[in-house]
């Protein structure tokens, strides 16, 4: 497993971050020269910060720092995704439908329903995380 960085300033902003070439101790030894403080930092941390998060230092404590923006951005990709998956189960039970489908009156309305509920998911949800997708009719 790769290793992870964060290295800060004296006044605890975020300097830089990355994968670990050396051990941690040779560049703390390296950075802590220029005035620079630096930290092991898990994955998700890692991700975070990839993703355009800040992060500042208090007491050795690294703080992911998420604004509104950064939230909302992200809450928008997942409900793209969800939208995306949703789109993909109605399109491949398009044929279900149809007059001439290989189904009876109570199989079609099953899936009118399960059809139903995947285009309700936007508005039956109010976060992308709390989405469960209907069962698929038998």
């Amino acid at each position: 497993m790769t290793q992870r960085y964060a290295s800060f300033r004296n006044d605890g902003s975020l300097f830089q971050y990355g994968n670990l070439k050396r051990n941690l101790a040779e560049i703390k030894t390296i950075k802590e020269k220029d005035g620079v403080k630096v930290f092991s930092i898990n994955e998700e941390q890692y991700t975070d910060l990839q993703d355009n998060c800040d992060a500042s230092e208090s007491s050795g404590v690294v703080t992911i720092i998420k604004s509104a923006e950064w939230l909302e951005n992200k809450n928008n990709e997942a409900w793209r995704k969800i939208r995306e998956e949703r789109n993909q189960l109605l399109g491949e039970s398009d044929y279900m439908i149809l007059a001439d489908a290989p189904v009876d009156e109570t199989q079609k309305q099953e899936w009118t329903t399960y059809r139903q509920a995947l285009r309700d998911i936007p508005q039956d949800y109010d976060s992308p995380d709390e989405v469960v997708y209907p069962d698929k009719p038998e």
